[in-house]
């Protein structure tokens, strides 16, 4: 996984946290314990967030990042944020990949950012 140029954050506890320079956009990199890919809800995508959902999006669909199964979905939550999700199946249970940005973030600028968010996440090698 790669962040935008300029992003600042880490990581601690095995979740890492991201944001832009403008503090618009986030990154949350976590695991959800117990859950498999195929069988995720929409409050499991947005687990460890805070938030709830509060429309879909996009609903949640079958992915794969190289090899591993995934799923990924899009959320406005009740935080009036937009949530794009990723979640990977890896041998140790998934991991997730929350990007978020505000709502008053021009909608090229956050489908550009999501795609960027979405095609860097690669499998361990």
């Amino acid at each position: 996984m790669v962040t935008p140029r300029g992003w600042t954050g880490g990581g601690a506890g095995g979740t890492y946290e991201y944001r832009s320079p403008d503090g618009g956009a986030k990154l949350r990199i976590a695991p959800l314990e117990g859950a498999a890919v195929a069988t995720l809800k929409d409050a499991q995508l947005l687990a460890g967030t805070g938030v709830a959902p509060t429309s879909r999006d996009l609903p949640p669909s079958p992915t794969r990042v190289g090899k591993l199964p995934a799923a990924r979905g899009r959320f406005t939550g009740n935080d009036g944020r937009v949530y794009d999700v990723v979640a990977v199946q890896t041998s140790r249970g998934v991991v997730l990949f929350q990007t978020s940005v505000t709502t008053e973030r021009p909608a090229y600028d956050a489908e550009r950012l999501f795609n960027a968010v979405r095609q860097s996440i690669q499998a361990e090698r």
